[in-house]
Parts: C-alpha cells; sequence; structure tokens
C-alpha cells in the first residue's frame, strides 16, 4: 500500500471513523482520532488525520504540533521541524513547540541547535 492507494484507503478508513464522515466532521474529530491513531503507533493514520484537521482550522498550533510529533516518529524529521516551526510561529508562547522543534532538530543531529531550541 503506497502512494495513492494508501491515501484513499485513510479516507475510506476516516469516512467510517469520524463523527460526521470528512466533510462534517471538525478539527477537534480529526486531532483526537488522531491522537488515538499516534497512542497505537499508526503514524501514517495520524499524519493523514492531522492533515484533515488543518484544511478544516488552518492554523492550528496544536494541530501542527501533534503532525510534528507523528513524523518525528516517523523519522522524517525534515518535515516534523516544518511544522514545529509552524507551531512555533503561531503561538511562541506555548513550550511544547519548542519541545517539538528541539526534538525535529535532535532528530536531524543538529544538536547545538535543538539544545538552543529546548
Amino acid at each position: 500500500w503506497e502512494g495513492r492507494h494508501l491515501e484513499l484507503w485513510m479516507a475510506e478508513v476516516a469516512e467510517a471513523l469520524l463523527p460526521g464522515g470528512v466533510e462534517g466532521s471538525t478539527a477537534d474529530d480529526c486531532k483526537d482520532l488522531g491522537n488515538k491513531a499516534l497512542a497505537g503507533g499508526k503514524l501514517e493514520d495520524a499524519i493523514y488525520l492531522y492533515t484533515l484537521g488543518l484544511k478544516k482550522r488552518e492554523g492550528c498550533h496544536i494541530l501542527h504540533s501533534n503532525r510534528s510529533a507523528a513524523l518525528a516518529k516517523k523519522g522524517d524529521f525534515v518535515s516534523a521541524l516544518d511544522d514545529a516551526d509552524a507551531c512555533v510561529r503561531i503561538k511562541p508562547d506555548w513550550a511544547r513547540g519548542h519541545g517539538r522543534r528541539g526534538a525535529a532538530l535532535e532528530g536531524r543531529e543538529l544538536l547545538g541547535d535543538a539544545l538552543a531550541a529546548y
């Protein structure tokens, strides 16, 4: 399962599991189901759901933060850093965003930058 097939399958799963389906669900519904997927180690599902949530509520620092965590667990530290940076830009006083940024930088082996972020 790769590419478009995986995306279609995840959309079908999201349609079945989200209250109101994909169209009728809220960003919070997507976040909540994404959190369950992340806790269960279903990283691709979590990333998909957080992305869907961001389409419903652009600029949500929590969704960027959660997607950053999922991307980092997947080993995609470049994308994790992009989301962590977005989170920090949106809500600079939120410590968790800086922690996500530090973790992504650490994953990229930029240890000095990671230490500064933490």
